[in-house]
C-alpha cells in the first residue's frame, strides 16, 4: 500500500519539477527548440540510472520508496508523451531539421546519460 501513496506523491513533485526547470530552461534560451524537454528528459535519465544502480542489491532503502522515486518521481519529472507531441509539431510547421534534431537528441543523450549514471554510480560503488 506504502508504494501506491509514494508513487502518488513523488509523482505530484516531479510533475511540480518538471513545469518549473522546463519552463525556466525555456525563458533562458527561448521557445524556438523544446529545450526544457530535452534536459528534463537527460536529467531523469541520468538520475534513474544512477539511483538504480547504486541502490541495487542492497538495502539501502525499501522497494515501495525505490518505486515511488522511479516511477513516481522521475515518471513525473522526464515527458515522452510531450516530446513527442513537440517532436510532431516540428515537423508540422516545416522544421523538419529541428524536428530530426529532437528526436536524435532526446533518444541518443538520454541513453548515453543513463549509461553515464550507471557507470558513475558504479565507480562510486567500487571505491
Amino acid at each position: 500500500m506504502y508504494k501506491f501513496f509514494f508513487i502518488f506523491c513523488f509523482g505530484g513533485l516531479g510533475c511540480l519539477s518538471r513545469y518549473s526547470l522546463s519552463s525556466f530552461i525555456s525563458k533562458v534560451f527561448g521557445d524556438g527548440f523544446p529545450w526544457g524537454t530535452l534536459v528534463v528528459n537527460v536529467l531523469g535519465a541520468f538520475i534513474i540510472g544512477f539511483f538504480m544502480e547504486i541502490t541495487a542489491q542492497n538495502e539501502l532503502i525499501s522497494s515501495d520508496l525505490r518505486s515511488g522515486l522511479t516511477t513516481g518521481f522521475l515518471g513525473g519529472l522526464t515527458t515522452f508523451s510531450t516530446f513527442s507531441l513537440e517532436t510532431f509539431l516540428l515537423f508540422d510547421s516545416g522544421r523538419y531539421g529541428a524536428g530530426i534534431a529532437n528526436a536524435s537528441l532526446n533518444v541518443v543523450i538520454c541513453v548515453v546519460f543513463a549509461g553515464i549514471g550507471v557507470f558513475l554510480a558504479r565507480s562510486l560503488k567500487r571505491g
